[in-house]
């Protein structure tokens, strides 16, 4: 399984997502950093960049015997076979790559913000890394993939770039520390995971792991994970939603599916959902959509799975947004040029109502005159 898919639609399982989040996993970092043996024996990771994720959204903790095959780094062997210049192409749709490809072109991806010779380390946001990197990042994309409309689609797949960035620093920390069973401190001076050198290890460390914000948005997270119900899990393991939506929901061939026919069809077991909270759920869609036909995709998942996502919309996987389904919202000139507009258009037709009343007033006047000569003869 390719972790870079897995956890794409793992945000679903969420009552509210923050696209800024640095540790979209819910580390609890009190664990951490207080209640843990620092004398704890074992050999680093080698997996802490190409993690297995089980069917029910929680990462495995299990030890590998020596018995046991390790998976090594994801290494793309798609990618190693293209001859000079031959390029795979991919197809988007909801903003993300689909088709037979799909899976490469994640997996690729996922190498790209690993390699830290294209993704500074020692940056504390996505934000904080520079044009120059990103221009970087894109151009060993295009250099094998293509798409006849590829350069429309850069912000979208640097997005995607960056949710696999955030995902991964939160994988160091839970692999060589939380499953330790390890302090920060302790993990500060161990050998680096693979891939990092020892300086860039501890410049996390001290820098993002060590810090408050860090520590709050894994508090904020732990507590929406909790919240949401397991048995409400989607089934569709490391295939996006959106791939789901495209393949079997019809989207390749222009559909667009409500969402509770997306939610059945990422959640059933074989024909049949799994159990009874899932049905329940799909229900209380149906109803409320029954209840309000006029409710959009956007507010009927806000409602019904008390979403306060300003970005995210619960149900339609990585990529969507709420803009991209409620259509862009005006920006604050397009507002204030609208705003202006309609103030002339009202001040034009309060003159006009002036003028009228005027007219009106004159009218009245006159007939009041010709009324006054009828009944009285003039010089009366």
């Amino acid at each position: 399984m390719n972790l870079d898919q897995g956890t794409e639609n793992a945000d679903d399982n969420l009552n509210d997502v923050n696209e800024d989040n640095e540790n979209p996993n819910g580390l609890d970092l009190e664990d951490i950093n207080e209640n843990i043996l620092e004398n704890v024996d074992g050999n680093d990771l080698e997996e802490a960049q190409t993690n297995q994720e089980v069917p029910n959204g929680d990462f495995s903790t299990k030890k590998n015997t020596s018995n046991e095959k390790r998976r090594g780094r994801n290494k793309c062997k798609e990618i190693a076979k293209l001859k000079k210049g031959e390029k795979l192409e991919v197809t988007f749709y909801n903003n993300r790559a689909v088709g037979p490809n799909h899976e490469v072109f994640a997996r690729h991806l996922g190498i790209i913000v690993r390699d830290t010779n294209i993704v500074p380390v020692r940056v504390h946001k996505w934000k904080d890394i520079g044009d120059r990197e990103k221009d970087h990042m894109w151009t060993a994309v295009t250099d094998v993939f293509y798409n006849e409309n590829m350069e429309s689609y850069r912000e979208h797949v640097l997005n995607h770039m960056k949710e696999l960035w955030i995902n991964w620093r939160s994988d160091l920390l839970r692999y060589n520390v939380t499953n330790k069973k390890i302090t920060l401190k302790a993990a500060f001076n161990r050998k680096p995971p693979n891939g990092l050198d020892e300086k860039e290890w501890k410049w996390l460390i001290k820098e993002v792991y060590s810090s408050e914000d860090f520590k709050k948005v894994s508090a904020r997270n732990s507590a929406n994970r909790v919240h949401y119900p397991k048995e409400l899990a989607h089934r569709t393991g490391s295939k996006p939603f959106r791939q789901v939506i495209w393949k079997d929901l019809g989207g390749n061939k222009g559909m667009k599916p409500k969402l509770v026919d997306i939610f059945h069809s990422t959640r059933k077991k074989g024909t049949s959902l799994p159990n009874v909270e899932t049905a329940k759920k799909l229900d209380e869609i149906r109803e409320t959509m029954e209840k309000d036909p006029s409710l959009s995709d956007v507010q009927i998942a806000q409602k019904v799975f008390n979403s306060k996502s300003r970005d995210r919309v619960v149900g339609f996987g990585g990529g969507m947004k709420v803009a991209d389904l409620r259509g862009q919202r005006p920006s604050r000139e397009e507002l204030e040029a609208e705003l202006n507009s309609t103030k002339k258009q009202n001040q034009i037709l309060e003159d006009r109502m002036e003028a009228i009343q005027d007219e009106n007033n004159q009218l009245k006047g006159r007939i009041g005159s010709v009324y006054d000569d009828e009944v009285l003869p003039r010089g009366f």
